[in-house]
């Protein structure tokens, strides 16, 4: 159930992701020592040993032996962690992740994530950027994409990452939100999932909201009787049009400011044909 919970939130995030699959878990239940080959390019292999007393993870590749800590929550408690190995950077050679925590009775695992160094023979952190958390990661090879997926109090989030001069970026995000003003019935309720699409330098370049379980943009009729226009998400920006109830407006975009909840609707008007616009509910 977590499998299927946790890719169905990272499907969220990528619409034309083809191929997502979760890392290879080694679960610290016990000692143990594996050997893996370290890539397809070379013949190399890694011998990885855990120390379940110590606890401690022992990496040797050739006569290079690196030692890293294991927080002893992660095999103390019910909610183990797992070593993680897969290729995170997808430069073609294994890398390693270690667990640093959990929460919410097992549902968030956290990691720490180290990829190869060819020059110097070493696993490396790899730094997450914008203050995220790499939270159930899981990969797709062909958009080169990181997905993570994370629970806080009753809302999901997610972050998705791909890499620019070998350095990952903030692509993705999207979280749980939750549509104000419309009434609710057994066949559509009112939770979406607010994507944000990211530049390279952490611009935001579009923001989209989707039908949470469809993924499809949310279409709605209008519950109240008159609902003016804004050309933009303020009240000083309100225009003389408005539309009525039952009117169709698909919404494009959600947007929650001190003054309420802001949705930017597509709208198909008899005189002027497709427009877009602002509107704010409950006013």
């Amino acid at each position: 159930m977590k499998t299927r919970i946790l890719i169905l939130l990272a499907a969220c995030l990528v619409f034309n992701a083809v191929a997502q699959r979760e890392p290879k878990h080694y679960p610290l239940l016990k000692a143990f020592t594996i050997t893996v080959p370290l890539s397809s390019k070379t013949r190399q292999v890694l011998r990885l040993k855990f120390d379940g007393k110590n606890p401690k993870l022992e990496v040797r590749l050739g006569n290079k032996t690196q030692s890293f800590a294991v927080d002893s929550s992660m095999i103390n408690t019910e909610f183990r962690g797992s070593l993680l190995l897969d290729d995170f950077n997808f430069d073609g050679f294994g890398d390693i992740g270690i667990p640093t925590g959990t929460g919410y009775g097992g549902v968030n695992y956290f990691y720490d994530i180290y990829t190869f160094d060819r020059p110097s023979q070493t696993f490396k952190i790899m730094p997450i950027p914008n203050g995220e958390e790499w939270c159930n990661p899981q990969l797709e090879a062909k958009t080169k994409t990181i997905f993570t997926s994370c629970k806080s109090g009753p809302r999901w989030y997610g972050a998705n990452f791909r890499f620019y001069r070998a350095k990952p970026y903030l692509y993705q995000s999207g979280e749980m939100a939750f549509l104000e003003g419309f009434p609710e019935n057994k066949n559509l309720d009112n939770l979406l999932w607010k994507v944000m699409t990211y530049k390279q330098n952490k611009r935001i370049l579009k923001s989209r909201c989707y039908q949470y379980e469809t993924m499809q943009t949310p279409v709605r009729r209008i519950p109240q009787a008159k609902v003016f226009l804004h050309n933009a998400p303020k009240e000083s920006a309100i225009t003389q049009n408005y539309i009525i109830k039952n009117d169709l407006i698909s919404i494009l975009e959600l947007r929650d400011t001190d003054s309420g909840q802001w949705l930017k609707i597509a709208y198909h008007s008899r005189k002027l044909g497709w427009i877009k616009r602002w509107i704010r509910l409950g006013q």
